[in-house]
């Protein structure tokens, strides 16, 4: 008999905001999603990027569309060849968007996600790539 996995979200607002955070749990260590009110000034359009973390050891393939530097879609592609890795990459791809979506690309910083809090630091990563990119002219 396989046990249901369970999941964790963190959530942390630190300015108004409409996010909901129904339904999440976090642990006392974990790092939060933080949320903070930034000024529009990215571009709308879709943007993509690779994240890495864990020391380059890992990485996720990361697609984000802005508009009015709001995320309005967010695709997350794994790329582990590890099990256990990628079980915590596609665990984290399927809750992402319940966190993101809706929310001004400036102000997120995601920490622990669906039981993990390695693969948020390669979104993280891509999402600052992503943020360079729709700044530049």
């Amino acid at each position: 008999m396989t046990r249901p996995r369970a999941r964790r979200v963190l959530l942390v607002v630190t300015a108004a905001s409409a996010l909901t955070t129904a339904g999440c749990t976090g642990r006392d260590d974990a790092a939060p999603v933080v949320v903070q009110e930034a000024p529009a000034d990215h571009p709308d359009g879709t943007y993509s990027a690779t994240g890495w973390y864990d020391d380059g050891a890992a990485a996720l393939d990361v697609t984000v569309t802005l508009a009015d530097d709001e995320i309005t879609a967010v695709e997350v592609t794994p790329t582990a060849t590890d099990p256990t890795v990628l079980d915590e990459q596609e665990r984290f791809a399927e809750d992402i968007g319940q966190i993101v979506l809706g929310v001004d690309i400036d102000a997120v910083e995601v920490g622990w996600v669906a039981g993990s809090s390695a693969t948020p630091r390669g979104f993280n990563d891509a999402l600052r790539q992503i943020k360079e990119q729709a700044t530049e002219p």
